[in-house]
């Protein structure tokens, strides 16, 4: 695959900010759909086992989470919390939370930074062009799920006027330029693996559709990215 370099002059450190998040409930829900304007872009593209300690992983935040909506408490069972940091771009940042969607954890686990006292972070430096050939070849890596680790960005915050100000953050930094762009961000930090996020678009919305369709309706209008991390090396044996 080829990428486009991302220009970051002046980068800033990455924010430390405290280990209790504030993830999304019900009532900050509503809100941000009412502050958040997210359309698809019109882009027509053609059993997991952790082995990871407790201590790697960030744990959800239990009383954060909803508890009044069944429906949102099976969803976040279902889709649990892998991953917590700031997301890049330029000076841009947002504070977001990952959560599993398919494939395999090991992967995201591996690749993703984690850190027990300051915030990790993620920093797109690349960009890839929805073109098929690219689109393609991802898409071959996501077939093998070995290989593979499908998340959902979400943004989170210290309470819930910081949720909406870091999901004004995603939508505005994030999501308008990629989608303005007509590409994937890319992070390729992490030795063996490479990061593709993705912006609501038909490429996204098609994956989201067949692996976490609750999910995707229960957060219709709501600023997410699709982030597909892969390994850099294939090890599946084919026939």
């Amino acid at each position: 695959m080829s990428y486009q370099r991302v220009l970051s002059p002046n980068l800033p450190q990455p924010l430390s900010r405290p280990s209790s998040e504030c993830s999304i409930d019900q009532v900050t829900l509503s809100n941000i759909k009412r502050t958040s304007n997210i359309e698809s872009s019109q882009i027509t593209p053609p059993p997991v086992t952790n082995s990871t300690t407790s201590s790697q992983m960030i744990p959800p935040n239990g009383p954060n989470y909803p508890s009044t909506n069944t429906s949102q408490h099976v969803i976040l069972q279902r889709h649990p919390m892998l991953w917590q940091g700031l997301l890049t771009l330029k000076n841009e940042q947002a504070a977001v939370q990952m959560h599993y969607v398919c494939g395999n954890r090991n992967v995201a686990v591996q690749a993703l930074p984690f850190h027990e006292s300051n915030s990790a972070s993620l920093r797109i430096t690349q960009r890839m062009r929805f073109e098929p050939s690219q689109l393609q070849s991802l898409e071959n890596k996501i077939q093998s799920k070995d290989e593979c680790c499908i998340l959902l960005a979400l943004p989170c915050g210290r309470d819930q006027v910081d949720v909406l100000t870091q999901s004004n953050n995603l939508r505005k930094y994030f999501i308008t330029y990629l989608q303005s762009k007509l590409a994937a961000g890319i992070v390729n930090d992490s030795a063996g693996f490479i990061t593709h996020i993705f912006p609501p678009c038909d490429f996204s919305e098609q994956h989201l559709v067949q692996t976490a369709p609750d999910m995707l309706h229960h957060l219709s209008g709501i600023s997410h990215l699709m982030v597909v991390i892969t390994t850099t090396t294939n090890t599946t044996n084919h026939a």
